[in-house]
This record gives C-alpha cells, sequence and structure tokens, in this order.
C-alpha cells in the first residue's frame, strides 16, 4: 500500500501547465483501431489508464511505441476482437473499444467494465445504440457477444445524453454503410476532439458540441499524427486547490470556453479570474464565500468537479449546498472530510456543506481516485497519512508532483512501502518512523487498550497518553 504523508496549511502558488485530457485521451486511443494503420498522438497523459488502454491494445495485436513524448500506434496487425475480461475489469473506458473493434470487424466480445465506484453505470445505452445499427447483441453470464453481417447507418435516439453511448456510437458508425445520425448526443468538449481526430483521419462528421451528430460512412481511414486537447476537470481541479489554500497560481495550456461553469462559480465563490489566451490565473480571497451547485450534462457543472468543489466549500463562509443529479454514489469522500473537521450532512441527491474555520490532519483510506486527490490537498496536520490509493491512482501522477513544486505535499512515495504500525495505544495507524518501539521482557510486558497481550517489538506513539494507556508492570 502506497501513501501520502502531507503538511497542510499552505498555499499553492506557482505555474502549472495542464496535461492532456484522459476523457478525451482514451477514445482516440481507442479509435486507432479503425485505422488498421499507424498513429502518432501527442499530448497522451502518462496515467494508469492509459497505459492499460495501451496494454489492451498490445493484447488485441497492437505495436505501441513511446518515446520524447509521442504516442506510436501500429494497428495493422491486430487480429483479435475479444477483450481480455481481467484488464476489462480494471477500467470502465475500456468498453469504448467494443465500438472501434465492432467498426472494424464486425465482432466484438468483451465483458461488463470496472471503474470508480460512484454509482450506476449502465452500458444499456451503448449496446441498445449498437443494436440500431444491426448488430446482434447477446449477454451470456457477464460476457457480451457483439455481431454484424454489416452495420447499417441509422438513426439513434439516446435516452440520456451519454459521453460514452455517444462516442461507441460514432466509433461503430464510421466505416459504416450510410448515414447515422445520433441525437440526444453528449455535448461535451472530448466529444469534438474525438470529432476532429477522426475527421482528419478521414472521417465525415459533423455536429459534434451539438445534440445532433451525423456520420457519413466512409471506407477506409488514413494514418495521421493529432494533439489531444488539454484536460478541463484537471485544470479546474488546480483552480480549486488555489482558492481552497488562499493562493494563487497561473494555468498554461487551458481551454477556458472548457470550464467555463467551473470559472462561474469560482467567480461566484469571490475568486478573481483572469484569462489570457491559454492562460488562467486565479487570485483566491481570504475567506471563500458559500455557493449552490447543480451538476448537469455539458455544457452544465460538470459531476467530474462536484467532489472537489465539496472539499473547497468545507471552509467557506456560509452554508452550500450541492445536488448530484448524474450518479447516486457519489458522496463517499464526506465522511472521510467529517474526519478532519468538516461538517457535510448528505440527503439523498443532495449535501449541506455548513462552513467551519478549518479543517485537521487525520489518517483517512482514499480507496478511489476522487477520494484521494482531496486528501492530497486538505492535510493540515504533519506526518498524516493518506494510504490505500493503489486502486484507482492513475488520473493524479503527474498532479501530485506538480503540487509539490507548488507547496502542497510534504512527502510523496509513489510505489513505495511506507512501514506502517499500529499504536497499542491509540489503535491508530501510523508511518514507523514516527513511532517507539518498546521490547518486552520477563518482568513487564505490554497490552493494548482491548487487553490483548503484544509480542516483543510494539509500537506506541511518542506521547504520555499513549504510555499510559498501554505500558503496565
Amino acid at each position: 500500500m502506497s501513501s501520502y504523508i502531507i503538511e497542510g496549511g499552505q498555499k499553492l502558488e506557482g505555474l502549472v501547465k495542464i496535461s492532456g485530457s484522459k476523457n478525451s485521451s482514451l477514445p482516440i486511443i481507442a479509435a486507432t483501431i479503425l485505422n488498421a494503420g499507424k498513429t502518432t498522438l501527442y499530448n497522451v497523459p502518462h496515467i494508469q489508464d492509459t497505459q492499460m488502454m495501451y496494454k489492451i491494445l498490445e493484447t488485441l495485436g497492437a505495436k505501441i511505441e513511446k518515446k520524447n513524448g509521442k504516442i506510436k500506434i501500429d494497428t495493422s496487425k491486430i487480429e483479435k476482437f475479444e477483450i481480455p475480461p481481467d484488464l476489462m475489469n480494471k477500467m470502465r473506458s475500456s468498453v469504448i473499444l467494443a465500438g472501434a473493434l465492432l467498426g472494424r470487424y464486425k465482432k466484438a466480445i468483451f465483458s461488463y467494465p470496472g471503474g470508480c465506484d460512484i454509482g450506476s453505470r449502465p452500458i444499456d445505452l451503448h449496446l441498445k445504440s449498437f443494436e440500431k445499427l444491426g448488430i446482434q447483441v447477446n449477454q451470456n453470464h457477464g460476457n457480451i457477444e457483439c455481431n454484424a453481417e454489416k452495420i447499417q447507418g441509422e438513426k439513434i435516439d439516446l435516452d440520456f445524453p451519454s459521453v460514452g453511448a455517444t462516442e461507441n456510437a460514432i466509433l461503430a458508425s464510421v466505416l459504416a454503410e450510410g448515414t447515422t445520425i445520433i441525437t440526444n448526443a453528449a455535448r461535451e468538449p472530448e466529444i469534438i476532439d474525438l470529432q476532429n481526430f477522426l475527421n482528419k483521419m478521414g472521417a465525415k462528421i459533423t455536429g459534434a458540441g451539438t445534440d445532433e451528430i451525423q456520420i457519413i460512412g466512409v471506407k477506409r481511414l488514413k494514418d495521421i499524427s493529432y494533439n489531444i486537447m488539454p484536460d478541463r476537470i484537471e485544470a479546474g481541479s488546480f483552480l480549486c486547490f488555489a482558492a481552497a489554500t488562499k493562493g494563487n497560481i497561473i494555468l498554461e495550456d487551458v481551454n477556458a470556453t472548457h470550464i467555463t461553469p467551473i470559472i462561474n462559480k469560482l467567480e461566484e465563490a469571490e475568486c478573481k479570474i483572469e484569462i489570457n489566451k491559454n492562460k488562467i490565473k486565479i487570485i483566491a480571497p481570504k475567506k471563500l464565500k458559500a455557493i449552490d451547485i447543480k451538476t448537469m450534462p455539458y455544457p452544465g457543472f460538470p459531476t467530474d468537479m462536484q467532489s472537489v468543489f465539496a472539499s473547497m466549500l468545507t471552509t467557506a463562509k456560509g452554508t452550500s449546498i450541492i445536488v448530484e443529479n448524474i450518479f447516486e454514489n457519489r458522496y463517499k469522500y464526506a465522511q472521510e472530510l467529517n474526519k478532519m473537521g468538516a461538517k457535510i450532512t448528505v440527503e439523498g441527491k443532495s449535501a449541506v456543506i455548513r462552513g467551519t474555520r478549518k479543517l485537521y490532519g487525520a489518517d483517512g483510506y482514499g480507496r478511489w481516485r476522487r477520494l484521494y486527490s482531496r486528501w492530497i490537498w486538505w492535510g493540515r496536520r504533519e506526518y498524516r497519512s493518506c494510504c490505500g490509493w493503489d486502486r484507482q491512482r492513475w488520473n493524479w501522477v503527474c498532479g501530485d508532483r506538480r503540487r509539490i513544486r507548488l507547496g502542497g505535499v510534504k512527502h510523496l512515495a509513489v510505489n513505495k512501502k511506507i512501514p506502517m504500525r499500529k499504536c497499542v495505544g491509540c489503535g491508530e495507524m501510523k508511518p514507523k518512523k514516527e513511532l517507539i518501539r518498546i521490547l518486552r521482557t520477563e518482568e513487564e510486558f505490554l497490552v493494548d487498550v482491548t487487553g490483548k497481550k503484544n509480542g516483543r517489538g510494539a509500537y506506541l506513539c511518542p506521547c504520555k497518553a499513549c504510555f499510559d494507556l498501554s505500558v503496565k508492570s
């Protein structure tokens, strides 16, 4: 298990270069299957999800070369169309490969995807879209087999503007016969980026960024190079990091039009925002103002930013209310922030946040990426660890190092095991180097707070309270 040890209470100040978008990179990497040739990508974030996507492509037969910040993908020798279940279960976005495989082979075999536990995220809209295109979908004990003699363009009416379903429908339709029209399509900037990428390859797609997308099928695509758009969620998160710590930072390589709802809410919280071409500067006030937020599909407030704002608003002046309209299980972070002194009450899809003067250090278990990222910048006490984030570490690897340079993290242990021991006095797990090791002799022994005997090498906090509780003659 890896750990972060944080000394909080510091302002974040400096310059941050925003990396490429994760949510744009993954469908574009999947789309390289359609080319059956060579594609070169730039500005792809070096995160666990992209590495997992490379691994799946290599399993299918692709060749991938990573050198000097560019990714060369050769899909000309892909001959498999079954996504390994063990890899599929590690990443929800792997479902986007189904559309690409169907577009090229008219076949795809996959299982239900994994991903962050933020609520129900069924793929029924994906499967219904495939069926509209004439693809036969068979579900058998968790496995999904899709086959088609040919893929015929058709009108697809989405019940909800799902980003993944929109992307899968596009990928399955690019090489189809005839014209496909997707109504109630997702309007996210990542959809526009996917359209731009495929059109550069030779596809004929129009309407991305609106609720109706038209795809005219083509016979083949060509080799290209492409630069991934900046990550709008990462940009918004860094702005909130600065706001929460009363700091001021400048973001570089960012598209301000992608994060308009985020900027509007930060200004409502009395942050000063300055935009200059591809740069954004934020100057935080001494005290944030409480605000209300409702998550909505783009161009509304993004659900991925909901937990970031909630963390930021824990010390705002007044009471904030957040309503989550996309996922039903996205408030798991609340109990962890409450450990640190936050006052968050969750009622159904709403969270009521009563601002407090400050938060305090506490140990936390960050199983989910979105949770542990909040812990990273809210730590308030030296040598308090945020542990257990090994499952979903992928989106903040580069960000972690940038926060160190900005002054946000005291110690980072990536892919290293921080020795942790349980104090027999208070029962908390703490870094071994903080504790005092006491050896048992024949004349004396140690018992913890439950009365259980401890052998040689027990550990105690260096405080009188723990000694008084734990040592008996």
